[in-house]
Order: C-alpha cells, then sequence, then structure tokens
C-alpha cells in the first residue's frame, strides 16, 4: 500500500484516479498498520481471537489463515520470528504442484534415485531454505532435515500450494531439452539459477559472478567479445533481468526474459548492448514498450 501511495495508485482501472495529499496518505497508512499485527506477539493474539470465535480451527490451513487475517502471504511471513520470505517470489504452479506433492510423501527422496531434472528441482528448493556459501547444505542433508521437521514440511507443502495458485501470468517453455526447471517469463533467485544449471554444489556452494551480465566488460575484452560473436562461436545468451537488487528489505529476482541475440553495442565499461528477444516481454511488466529488442549495461 506504501509503494502504491507514492506510485499515484498505477494499477487502476482505466478513468479511475485517486489523489491524496501527504496528510491523508499518512493518515491512510496509519490506519492500516493499526489494523494489521505487525510483531509476533500480536499476530499470535489475532490467531487465538480468530481461534476463540472458530473462524479458525485445527482443520484451517495456511490460505485460511491469511483469508482470516486479511493478510498478504509476504506481510505475515516478514513478520519476525516466522520463514519462508524467501520463496515469495516463486511463480511456476507446475513445479510448486510437483514438489508439494513429493512433500507428502513418508520418506524423503533418495537424491541417488533422482532423475537430473528432479534432483536440480529439490536444489533449487533447498537453496532457498538453507541458503548459500557456509550455509549451503547437500541435498541428501537438507531433504533429511525437511522431513526430520513434520510441522514445517507440511507449513512448507501448503506455502507451495498457495503461490501456485496465486500465479498471476503466463509462463513458457525454454526451447530446449536440457534438463533444467527454468520457464520463459518465471522469477527465480540468483542461487536457484545456479542449482537449475546445475553448478551450485557442495564442491561450489558460493555463488558465482563471472561470465554474466553483472560483469563489466569492454568491446575489446574476452568477455564483450564473446557477447558480440556469440551466435558465429555457437553459444545462445540467456537473459535474466530485475530492476532493482532490492525491494525494501527483500532481495529482488531475476526475471527470465529467454533467450536473445546480440543487435549492437555503445560505450565501455559499462559496454551497452542492445539485444533482440526471441519472445517479446510481456506488456504488463514494460508499459508502453513493444518492441521485443532490448539494452543492458554489461
Amino acid at each position: 500500500m506504501q509503494d502504491q501511495l507514492a506510485a499515484g495508485f498505477p494499477f487502476l482501472s482505466p478513468g479511475c484516479r485517486l489523489v491524496l495529499d501527504r496528510v491523508a496518505s499518512e493518515r491512510v497508512l496509519t490506519g492500516l498498520r493499526q489494523c494489521l499485527p505487525t510483531r509476533l506477539p500480536q499476530l499470535l493474539e489475532e490467531l487465538r481471537s480468530l481461534a476463540a470465535e472458530c473462524t479458525i480451527g485445527p482443520a484451517s490451513g495456511l490460505a485460511h489463515w491469511l483469508e482470516a487475517l486479511a493478510m498478504e502471504p509476504a506481510d505475515f511471513y516478514a513478520i519476525g520470528g516466522v520463514s519462508f520470505t524467501a520463496l515469495l517470489h516463486q511463480d511456476d504452479p507446475d513445479r510448486l504442484r510437483w514438489l508439494a506433492a513429493q512433500l507428502q510423501a513418508a520418506a524423503p527422496p533418495d537424491p541417488a534415485g533422482l532423475g537430473e531434472r528432479e534432483r536440480r528441482q529439490w536444489l533449487m528448493l533447498t537453496v532457498q531454505l538453507f541458503g548459500t556459501g557456509s550455509r549451503f547444505r547437500p541435498l541428501p542433508d537438507a531433504l533429511a532435515v525437511l522431513w526430520e521437521a513434520a510441522a514445517w514440511r507440511e507449513e512448507l507443502r501448503q506455502r507451495l500450494l498457495l503461490l501456485a495458485d496465486r500465479a498471476d501470468h503466463r509462463l513458457h517453455p525454454l526451447p530446449w531439452t536440457l534438463p533444467i526447471s527454468l520457464r520463459m517469463h518465471g522469477r527465480y533467485s540468483r542461487a536457484e539459477i545456479e542449482a537449475a544449471f546445475g553448478v551450485r554444489t557442495t564442491e561450489a556452494p558460493w555463488i558465482h559472478r563471472e561470465g554474466v551480465l553483472w560483469h563489466q566488460a569492454t568491446a575489446a575484452s574476452a568477455t564483450g567479445q564473446r557477447y558480440i560473436h556469440h551466435e558465429s562461436r555457437g553459444s545462445r545468451v540467456l537473459l535474466f533481468v530485475r530492476e532493482q537488487r532490492r525491494q525494501g528489505t527483500v532481495t529482488e529476482p531475476f526475471v527470465c526474459l529467454g533467450f536473445a541475440r546480440y543487435e549492437s553495442h555503445e560505450g565501455e565499461r559499462p559496454m551497452a548492448i542492445r539485444w533482440r528477444l526471441e519472445r517479446e516481454i510481456q506488456a504488463a511488466w514494460l508499459p508502453g514498450c513493444s518492441s521485443p529488442s532490448l539494452a543492458f549495461a554489461v
């Protein structure tokens, strides 16, 4: 709501306009903050009240809780002491429902018996739950922890189903046969992308940075030449982008824009490359932009 107020409510229906002065805006936000629980003790007290009123009960699931609290998942999971904030961006309903179904099993899957695609799907989940670097857990250890914590696993299962039901845009398969669970226009963290490509391992638990678009390059450098001549050298460019690094306290995920071809470039350090996407960006993401051509600084 705070972001919408600052932006002037840009997503209202055509022909509608809502204008509030600074004082009125602050009053609206203050009233909303007072209505919604913002701390864990407040949240627990609100849940106890709802239970006493029989609004929720032992059989109530996560979706019912959120409806009764009139809270969005991001607000609920932002309250201290509640986990899974790192999963809020996930928007591939097929993968989410597959994981939710697997989490119902009595025992964890044996990674050694999984196909490469399934193994990477599990790794994409566990790197989000447990982290990277010194917090990284090998897949067998991560799955063992999940199955030891039955209540946590059940909440996770419900959380994944909720995310699947709330997915609000269409994803498209990427034109390849590789065992990589990424889809065009899906949202992914950097750790998930690396897990999907199979480069996140016990031997390499840290985030990789070289060879991707956040590397500043010159046209004459090896990186610049690799981008310029990628087609003649037999390589393809898969673009993942985001508008900003963080939104509040949450790290923004990357959006997979699919494959792109080099068109032109200008400047040095950063070197601004214009790419032509194989599939146009959804209009809702870039209002007023209908061209499949896109420029990035690398």
